[in-house]
């Protein structure tokens, strides 16, 4: 059977590829044919184009008119040589020739005389003349003054280069002739001489037939040949593309005995094949092909039933084995990639597909991204092992807190998302605060039990958005703002979307800033809470943006840190710090300067040789020079920031902890930390007169004085509270009561004022102080 198909479909797919050979070979003759055709419609309008040019000319015409022969052959010859024409003429009506390029006309006169006079006066006419035994493509155009008086004529000689150009042009042999009766009289060929009269002998067989058919090329004729006037006006010449069959068969040759070969070689196999199967049973290899078809379309329930014993039966078993095996690993690598591994809640991926399938429902719900607070703290204190157990945790009580058809995910570290399928405000509120009081009770692992805080950001759909991935980022925006805010729930508004895209815009913006100027340091003196004299002060930074105002700097410190570019600004503020306490030494000012620096800050390895080269290129003393940090910010990478601050106050430079109080730092960790100063937060002093608030100042201040630290306390609004400070022991104070931030300017004049009113006093202070 295999034998009988191909031998059946051998040969009808040889006579389509032939026919398909022939055609092609026919077009690729029709299409040079065309390509001839354009392009000697093109010459014959080019070489009009320069006739017009002669007739055109003012004094070619007044030449004609006046018969002044000299200048009519001079600007013929000046034209002739412009349009590269072999010569030209300037007839009269009746054709007869008034001046000429030629040296001797007489010979040209009789064929002059084929051009047609009775044409129409407006028309331009163009020829072909045989003159002397050769062929010359020619123009005549009408010299009007303002009627026809005479004609000019331009000749071109068909010779062996434009029929050369013309065979590069068609990729064909080309021969230029005259058809006469039983003869092809040639004037130019591309051919060699040896071959053009085999050439003329296929072109004189074509009888004025336009093309020899593919049909019979390889049996009457040596080349595809196509007979095509020369051009209009062409009186009986001719140009012969010509395609030998040779060329023209050879692919067609080259594919057939490919196909040969490979026809033979597939019976070859064909029967060898047919031998072996014939002695093979196909049925269960039918079914085995079936189970494999189903295995791959995913079906993995229907087993291959079988009573074979033998290696198909063997193969069968295995076959249900590896549907089995195939269908649990499935199922666990989908459990995988859709399931957080810790707390084994759908993870994003999940989230996001629940969310569009309740889109595509046409449900009304909320969406809120959960965080907690206080956390940082734990992973640097306890360690990543309790950091995951408090997260598998907290996703167990959000889990034991949902009810309904509602949705939990856990998304990123310790972010959670919750799908509410309600619109009811009242009721994502009730579970958040219900999760938050929860948390607050605290959790107990290893016999520790950590008190959290929940910080939340509610999206409505559709009212937020309408798209899964813009729901969760407005609802993570709002999350952000409830923790800033130290809020529970904090429902999306446009205008956190706002700021959150001019916290980006601002990021971008800090380099720009910095080489322009828009930033700006204000100073924040700090005085003696005894003797209220002046020692130091506190840069802080101010963003004067040209199209967004004064920036404070809430708005984009904590974008910087986030973005990872805070560096940038606090080597900025480091140099103008120095440099304006550089200034304070030219005015006798020998008062300190303290700078913020970030949690990054302590974890550049670099910072301190910054500061040495800074301190080394000015005037101020290391030890003028103060660095404020916060507790957090030394404590999420204990280690590293320790080995920083301690190159630091090896250099000379002071340290103070920041905010102290409001962190998780402990007692044995302060101890290791090599600070000079403790700063109260302002937080403890809003309500002095609350025995809570000042009792924790007060063991503030004794906890410094027993560890050897100074104490400054920070947003003083009123005087009466630096007096109490000074009778607790505190050394230093600064807030509004004493000077809000001024710029450099104005902080020089309120250091003389200052001194000036307190002068008195601060030198009595002084001696009772010292007393």
């Amino acid at each position: 059977m295999v034998v009988a198909i191909q031998l059946v479909t051998l040969f009808p797919v040889l006579r389509v590829i032939r026919t398909d050979s022939d055609a092609q070979a026919t077009r690729s003759v029709k299409l040079a044919g065309t390509v001839l055709t354009e392009f000697m419609d093109n010459r014959r309008q080019q070489l009009l184009t320069t006739a017009s040019v002669i007739v055109a000319d003012y004094g070619f015409r007044e030449a004609t008119a006046s018969g002044d022969k000299p200048t009519i052959r001079s600007a013929l010859q000046n034209h002739a040589r412009r349009g590269d024409a072999d010569f030209a003429m300037l007839l009269s009506l009746d054709g007869s020739v008034l001046a000429s390029t030629l040296d001797v006309a007489s010979s040209l006169e009789s064929s002059v005389q084929q051009v047609q006079l009775d044409a129409p006066q407006s028309a331009d006419e163009h020829s072909v003349l045989i003159i002397d035994g050769k062929a010359f493509q020619t123009v005549s155009v009408f010299v009007r003054s303002p009627l026809p008086v005479a004609r000019v004529l331009l000749a071109f000689e068909i010779d062996a280069e434009l029929v050369q150009y013309l065979g590069t042009l068609t990729g064909l042999s080309v021969t230029v002739g005259r058809l006469a009766e039983d003869t092809f009289q040639s004037y130019a060929s591309t051919l060699p001489a040896e071959q053009l009269a085999s050439s003329l002998e296929e072109i004189r067989r074509l009888d004025r037939l336009p093309i020899s058919t593919a049909s019979e090329m390889d049996l009457l004729h040596e080349y595809v040949t196509l007979l095509a006037p020369f051009g209009t006006g062409s009186d009986g010449l001719y140009a012969a593309l010509q395609l030998p069959v040779t060329d023209a068969l050879a692919s067609y040759k080259n594919i057939r005995l490919i196909i040969l070969a490979i026809t033979g070689l597939s019976l070859v196999i064909a029967s060898l094949a047919a031998f072996w199967i014939a002695g093979m049973v196909t049925k269960p290899v039918d079914k085995l092909a079936s189970a494999a078809r189903r295995i791959k379309a995913g079906v993995y329930t229907e087993r291959i039933s079988t009573e074979e014993n033998d290696e198909l039966g063997e193969l069968a078993a295995g076959f249900n084995a590896m549907q089995t095996a195939i269908a649990e690993r499935e199922a666990e690598i989908f459990h995988s990639a859709h399931h957080d591994s810790l707390t084994g809640l759908p993870n994003r991926a999940l989230v996001i597909s629940k969310l569009e399938t309740w889109m595509e429902e046409g449900r009304a719900f909320h969406v809120a991204s959960l965080t907690v607070d206080r956390f940082s703290g734990l992973v640097t204190s306890l360690g990543h092992e309790v950091n995951d157990r408090v997260i598998s945790k907290l996703g167990q009580i959000l889990l034991a807190n949902l009810q309904g058809a509602n949705f939990l995910g856990h998304v990123h570290g310790y972010e959670f998302v919750v799908l509410i399928d309600s619109t009811q405000d009242q009721e994502i509120v009730d579970f958040l605060l219900g999760v938050d009081r929860r948390l607050q009770e605290g959790l107990e692992i290893d016999g520790a039990k950590f008190s959290l805080q929940l910080r939340a950001g509610v999206t409505i759909y559709p009212d937020h958005a309408d798209e899964s991935h813009a729901l969760l980022y407005r609802a993570a925006i709002a999350r952000a703002e409830a923790v800033v805010q130290h809020d529970v729930v904090v429902h999306y508004q446009p205008r956190q979307e706002d700021q959150a895209l001019k916290q980006i815009r601002l990021i971008g913006e800090l380099p720009r800033a910095l080489d322009e100027g828009e930033l700006e340091l204000h100073f924040q003196p700090k005085v003696n809470c005894r003797t209220r004299e002046i020692c130091g002060a506190e840069a802080l930074v101010r963003w004067r943006h040209p199209e967004l105002g004064m920036i404070p700097p809430f708005e984009f410190i904590n974008a910087l840190e986030q973005a990872g570019t805070i560096a940038l600004l606090t080597r900025w503020v480091l140099k103008a710090a120095i440099a304006e306490c550089q200034v304070w030494r030219k005015h006798g000012i020998s008062i300190g300067i303290a700078v913020n620096i970030s949690a990054d800050d302590v974890l550049d390895e670099n910072l301190p040789y910054f500061l040495l080269d800074l301190v080394r290129q000015s005037d101020v003393k290391p030890g003028d020079i103060t660095l404020e940090v916060t507790e957090s910010s030394v404590m999420d990478n204990l280690v590293k920031s320790l080995s920083v601050i301690a190159c630091i106050h090896e250099l000379g430079f002071r340290l103070s902890i920041d905010d102290f109080g409001t962190g998780h730092s402990s007692l044995a960790q302060l101890r290791r930390l090599p600070v000079a100063e403790l700063k109260i937060d302002r937080s403890f002093l809003q309500q002095m007169e609350d025995n809570q608030d000042s009792a924790i100042v007060r063991a503030t201040i004794e906890l410094a004085k027993g560890l050897g630290l100074q104490t400054c306390a920070e947003g003083i609004e009123q005087l009466e509270v630096l007096d109490k400070l000074a009778d607790l022991g505190a050394h230093y104070g600064q807030g509004f009561a004493i000077s809000k931030p001024l710029p450099a300017e104005a902080f020089l004049r309120w250091y003389a004022e200052w001194n000036l009113h307190h002068g008195e006093s601060t030198a009595s202070a002084s001696s009772r102080a010292n007393s």
